[in-house]
């Protein structure tokens, strides 16, 4: 798990965070617990290559946790999830 904290690999994805609220206020979420996390700048390579490869649109913010995708994400929603 510290592995994956300072290397910021995870099975939770954002996509997104600097432009949805929701999505920031999950990156918080996750951060203040210590969750791995990768967060991915929407309209980057790796966003568009994770959208591509998990069949969510690309221009929409997204959170990915393993196979499962959150449709509209909120705080809530994610935390239902994890």
């Amino acid at each position: 798990r510290r592995r994956q904290l300072d290397t910021g690999f995870g099975t939770l994805v954002l996509i997104g965070e600097e432009v949805d609220r929701d999505v920031r206020r999950i990156g918080d979420f996750v951060s203040r617990n210590r969750l791995p996390c990768a967060s991915h700048a929407m309209g980057s390579p790796e966003a568009q290559r994770i959208a591509r490869v998990c069949a969510v649109a690309a221009d929409t913010p997204a959170v990915i946790f393993g196979r499962e995708q959150v449709s509209e994400p909120t705080p809530d929603k994610v935390a239902r999830l994890l």
